[in-house]
């Protein structure tokens, strides 16, 4: 991503689990990830990963559904993070108009149907997208 938050095309769909299970999502992930291959919630930190699954979210799967990754602002109110500690880009096209709002009671975030951020209460059930690597 360049200095103002846009993405300069979208790179492959591979190494992306996607997972409507209701469990813990950090275990799920971990529990259940491919030999040869370690698994965690998705961090979309760079302009190919974000346009792929973003894509993938809103043109293929068609739903409405939201899905948990793995960004937070827990740890500092209002700056938001990736579970590989890079920093989450602020503004289009990454997060929905009006977001974040959740203030100190949505601390973890969610890729919505339309393949924007969000954050949300983490005691939603939500099914979430695992990152393969």
């Amino acid at each position: 991503h360049d200095g103002e938050g846009m993405c300069d095309g979208a790179g492959g769909g591979g190494g992306w689990q996607f997972s409507a299970a209701r469990e813990d999502s950090h275990v799920y992930c971990a529990v259940r990830e491919p030999d040869g291959y370690t698994a965690r919630l998705a961090v979309l930190d760079d302009c190919p990963s974000f346009a792929a699954v973003a894509d993938y979210v809103a043109s293929t799967l068609k739903t409405e559904t939201s899905y948990w990754v793995g960004g937070t602002d827990l740890f500092e109110e209002d700056r938001w993070f990736w579970i590989n500690k890079a920093e989450v880009v602020r503004g289009a096209p990454f997060w929905e108009t009006g977001q974040p709002d959740g203030g100190t009671k949505e601390n973890n975030l969610i890729l919505n149907h339309r393949g924007r951020l969000e954050d949300r209460h983490p005691s939603e059930l939500l099914p979430f997208i695992c990152q393969l690597k």
